[in-house]
C-alpha cells in the first residue's frame, strides 16, 4: 500500500507533467531526501540535531537511531538543480539528486 504522502508527490508530478507536456509550463522534476546544511532549520538534522549540537544540547533524533536513511546536503541540492535547470533534454521528465550512502544516525 502506498502512504498518503507518496501517493500525493506523485499525483502531483503527474500533474506538473502533463502541463509541461501541454505546453503550459516548463517543467524538470529534481528529488531529494530530507535537507541538511547550511541555513537548513526544519529538518530532521536541522535545529533537532545540529543546533542541539551548536547549543551544546543533546541532539535529539526524530528516528529511530538504527533506522538507515539518505540525506540530501542542500547545497549538493542547490548544484544539482542549477545543473539540470540548464540541460534542455531534462524538461520533462523527473530526476532523484544523488546522495551519499544510506546510514543510520548511530553509524
Amino acid at each position: 500500500s502506498i502512504g498518503v504522502k507518496p501517493k500525493l508527490r506523485g499525483e502531483m508530478d503527474q500533474t506538473i507533467l502533463r502541463y509541461h507536456a501541454e505546453g503550459k509550463c516548463n517543467t524538470v522534476i529534481v528529488r531529494a531526501s530530507d535537507f541538511y546544511g547550511p541555513r537548513v532549520l526544519l529538518s530532521a538534522l536541522g535545529e533537532h540535531v545540529f543546533g542541539k549540537i551548536r547549543d551544546n544540547a543533546a541532539p535529539m533524533l526524530v528516528q529511530p537511531i538504527d533506522k538507515r536513511h539518505a540525506f540530501t546536503y542542500n547545497p549538493d541540492f542547490a548544484e544539482a538543480l542549477v545543473e539540470v535547470s540548464m540541460e534542455p533534454n531534462a524538461y520533462g521528465k523527473a530526476f532523484h539528486c544523488p546522495n551519499a550512502e544510506c546510514r543510520t544516525p548511530r553509524e
